[in-house]
């Protein structure tokens, strides 16, 4: 079974902390998952991907509290934020390994 981990990216929405992607990781634990933050951190950072973040924020503003009630699994209404949540918490570059994550709902 292992470690398990869900990694989140919430951020402050029309007032409130609404999580906007959230993964899950069967094995990191120790360094491995601080590792994983540290990467998702220097992604979320990067300035080729502040454009297409601020988008989905902004997008993510204008949502009607009910939407943020949403009950189906298989929508992903941030995809951007959530490829760079899934490919930090799967992709190690400086081990040239990928680990399985599974996408939970946004919400």
């Amino acid at each position: 079974m292992g470690q398990r981990h869900q990694l989140f990216i919430i951020a402050k929405i029309d007032g409130r902390y609404r999580g906007l992607a959230t993964v899950h990781h069967q094995n990191p634990y120790g360094a491995k998952a601080v590792e994983a933050c540290h990467r998702l951190l220097k992604i979320l950072e990067a300035p080729e991907n502040r454009l297409a973040i601020l988008h989905e924020v902004r997008w993510a503003n204008t949502l009607s509290a009910d939407y943020w009630k949403t009950e189906d699994e298989e929508y992903i209404p941030f995809p951007f934020i959530h490829t760079c949540l899934s490919t930090a918490a799967s992709y190690n570059e400086a081990e040239l390994s990928y680990r399985m994550v599974h996408g939970l709902p946004f919400n």
